[in-house]
C-alpha cells in the first residue's frame, strides 16, 4: 500500500540501481518520491544520470529533489540528470527542486536534456534560486517538454542557510536572485504560464 517514499543518499547510478531493485515491487504504485542528495549529484556528469534507464513510475504525481552543495568545483556540472526520473513518470504533475547551497556563479552555456513530452506536469518549483544557468536550463527543459505546464515558482530562499530574522547579507542575496530570475525568465516564460517569483 506504500505510495510515498523519501530516500536519503547519493544519486549515483549505483543508488539508482539499488532503488530499482529494492523498490521494484512498489515503484509502479508510488505517487510521491523525495530524493535527498548529499552533494555528489554535482560530481557526476549530467549525461551519466540523464541516460540512466529508470523503471517506469506509472503513478508518480510528485517528485521532490533536495540537493546539498557548499562549494562549487567546476563549470560543467548540471542538474539535468534528474530528468531521467522525470521521463520515467508519465503522470507527473509537480516537480520541486530544493537547491540548498551557498551562492556561486556559473559561467557556461546552458545544456540541453533529452526531449520527452511531459503531458501532465503542471507545477514546477525551484527553491534556492541563485545561479541563473543551473535553473535556466531546467526551466527551458520544462518549457520545451511540459505541454500542460501552468505555473513556475521561483523562490530564492534556502531553508538550510536562511535565518529569521534574515541577515542583511541574506536579504541582499535574495534580492539579487529575484532580480536575476526576473531578468532571465520573464522573457523565456510565455504569458500562458504563470511565473511566480517569491
Amino acid at each position: 500500500m506504500l505510495v510515498e517514499v523519501d530516500i536519503l543518499g547519493t544519486p549515483s547510478t549505483h543508488l539508482l540501481d539499488d532503488i530499482s531493485s529494492r523498490l521494484s515491487c512498489i515503484l509502479s504504485q508510488l505517487e510521491v518520491l523525495t530524493l535527498q542528495d548529499s552533494g555528489s549529484l554535482f560530481d557526476l556528469s549530467h549525461e551519466d544520470l540523464e541516460h540512466y534507464n529508470f523503471p517506469e513510475l506509472t503513478k508518480l504525481k510528485k517528485f521532490v529533489l533536495t540537493t546539498f552543495r557548499s562549494t562549487y568545483k567546476g563549470e560543467d556540472q548540471s542538474l539535468l540528470g534528474c530528468t531521467s526520473i522525470i521521463r520515467a513518470a508519465p503522470q507527473l504533475k509537480e516537480f520541486v527542486l530544493h537547491l540548498m547551497s551557498r551562492p556561486f556563479t556559473v559561467n557556461r552555456e546552458c545544456k540541453k536534456a533529452i526531449k520527452c513530452p511531459l503531458h501532465h506536469l503542471k507545477v514546477v518549483k525551484l527553491w534556492g534560486f541563485y545561479s541563473g544557468t543551473f535553473h535556466l536550463e531546467l526551466v527551458r527543459y520544462f518549457l520545451e517538454n511540459a505541454v500542460a505546464l501552468e505555473k513556475i515558482i521561483i523562490d530564492p530562499t534556502s531553508p538550510l542557510f536562511c535565518r529569521v530574522p534574515w541577515s542583511p547579507e541574506e536579504i541582499k542575496h535574495q534580492q539579487r536572485a529575484r532580480n536575476l530570475a526576473k531578468l532571465q525568465l520573464e522573457g523565456e516564460v510565455p504569458p500562458a504560464i504563470e511565473l511566480v517569483i517569491l
